[in-house]
């Protein structure tokens, strides 16, 4: 019997050990981000029959109020406070989840789990951390943000902190704890979600931002390259950054109206074009306006592009969108080339001389490259060489067969932008004035030439020794030894 109660007493004691170590306050702090979940442990119970007690309070040293009270088995009672409205618990390790956590929910959560063989409590400290921008909501391309974490006392704990971008790249190191970033000169491909991660006891909680930066598709200046007598548009378009951008951010943004201008190279800026908005309905179209410029916001309302019809030589120069937003402006240039080509000589080339053809614009882009081809029959091999603006095509002795239409192409980092026709005709050679003289001098002077042969052939007799009789008086012969026969006739 003796024996029985020494051992029953060294088990007794062997528990109330174990209830006192687990007893001890384990101390720590869990980080949160506000308006997400937030989630405590508490532990688990060996028995099937115990209770579990959650209470708060804003500071260490003071009484801490219960709030919540879940007893197994048995009913969970809460109490009439906003945290225990909403706050739930969880069959897991009996864990506290509030959903959504607030700023004033920062302080000490006291956890006491009990039973018949004793009781275990947990301390903990939540640190409630939100990322904030000034300035707020969406920004204009070009402007600057400064992304600030509001999370307290972190500098004397063992904890990570960085910043990363929407591709998931760290901005800073992990050592400094830096709890603000500055972004100056923004561009629409930064727009989405800027993260603040804090690392700790092999735990990670990420502060999300979605930052909105309204700029244009197209990086600036825009050069567009477009043929006479077509249809050219040109962007002015608000990045969507894969979805991030909407139509009522940008009304969000003070959006007032759109507005194209026009500048010659010979004339000053005249406007051509307008869209008026009124709240957050699409952009419309003045009218009485030239029937040539059109707009593309009736299917998309952040598309502000012209369309330009019937391009004619005279429409060649810089085109500006000007995007008015309360405070401030966002501008898009477009250069419109019109795509040339300069025949030298000009007009009807004689066949069997050379012909230089010059395909040539004012602007290069980036990636610019032009290419000379026959537009119809065959591949002919060409000499091409580069000019100044394009690409020149030499033919050195024109035949029928390269007579034709030639096409000149322009691609811009292998994308064909627009392409031209030109067609060689050819003509006879033309007639020497002085060589038809010297001809028709020949000919004459041979003309001549028979002619006095053919008259002089026509007065010699065809006997020299015969003599045609006199005409005229008669003679008679006084002979001084007349004959007998009497006078003769000469």
């Amino acid at each position: 019997m003796c024996l029985y109660d020494r051992k029953a007493v060294f088990v007794s004691l062997w528990v109330w050990c174990a209830v006192a170590l687990d007893a001890m306050a384990a101390s720590g702090n869990v980080f949160g981000v506000i308006g997400e979940k937030v989630e405590l442990p508490c532990g688990t119970w060996a028995h099937s029959k115990f209770s579990v007690v959650w209470s708060f309070g804003k500071q260490e040293d003071n009484q801490p109020q219960k709030f919540i009270k879940q007893s197994f088995p048995g009913s969970q009672r809460k109490d009439s406070s906003d945290i225990a409205k909403r706050s739930t618990l969880s069959n897991q390790e009996n864990s506290l989840i509030i959903n959504p956590a607030k700023a004033e929910d920062e302080g000490y959560f006291h956890c006491l789990l009990s039973g018949d063989t004793g009781s275990k409590e947990n301390k903990y400290r939540l640190r409630l951390f939100k990322v904030h921008a000034d300035p707020d909501g969406p920004v204009l391309s070009s402007q600057s943000v400064t992304l600030t974490c509001d999370v307290k006392d972190i500098s004397d704990l063992a904890i990570k902190t960085s910043w990363h971008d929407p591709r998931g790249t760290q901005m800073t190191a992990s050592r400094k704890q830096e709890n603000k970033l500055v972004l100056n000169n923004l561009t629409p491909k930064v727009s989405g979600d800027w993260k603040f991660r804090v690392e700790y006891n092999n735990k990670t909680v990420e502060a999300t931002y979605r930052m909105v930066v309204i700029g244009f598709v197209d990086p600036q200046p825009v050069i567009r390259y477009t043929r006479p007598r077509a249809s050219v548009l040109l962007p002015c378009l608000i990045d969507k950054v894969m979805g991030t951008v909407k139509w009522d951010q940008v009304i969000r943004a003070g959006l007032r109206g759109v507005e194209w201008s026009f500048i010659p190279d010979t004339a000053k800026e005249r406007k051509i074009l307008s869209l008026n908005t009124t709240g957050a309905d699409i952009p419309w179209m003045n009218q009485r306006q030239n029937h040539r410029f059109h707009s593309s916001t009736e299917r998309n309302p952040m598309n502000f592009s012209l369309l330009i019809s019937d391009v004619r030589p005279v429409d060649e120069g810089e085109y500006r969108c000007h995007t008015q937003f309360q405070g401030d402006n966002l501008t898009s240039v477009v250069h419109l080339e019109i795509l040339k080509v300069i025949s030298e000589p000009e007009g009807p080339i004689v066949e069997g001389t050379g012909v230089n053809l010059s395909c040539v614009v004012r602007k290069e882009a980036a990636g610019f490259k032009a290419e000379w081809s026959a537009a119809r029959g065959p591949k002919q091999e060409i000499q091409t060489h580069a000019v100044a603006g394009g690409l020149a095509l030499r033919v050195d002795s024109l035949t029928k067969e390269q007579a034709g239409p030639w096409k000149c192409s322009v691609f811009i980092k292998g994308h064909l932008q627009t392409s031209v026709e030109y067609t060689i005709t050819t003509a006879r050679p033309p007639v020497d004035v002085w060589l038809v003289l010297l001809v028709g001098g020949a000919v004459l002077l041979c003309t001549l030439l028979v002619l006095l042969i053919y008259c002089f052939v026509r007065r010699r007799p065809a006997n020299p020794m015969h003599r045609r009789p006199r005409r005229g008086r008669t003679k008679y012969c006084k002979c001084k030894h007349p004959q007998p026969k009497a006078f003769y006739r000469a």
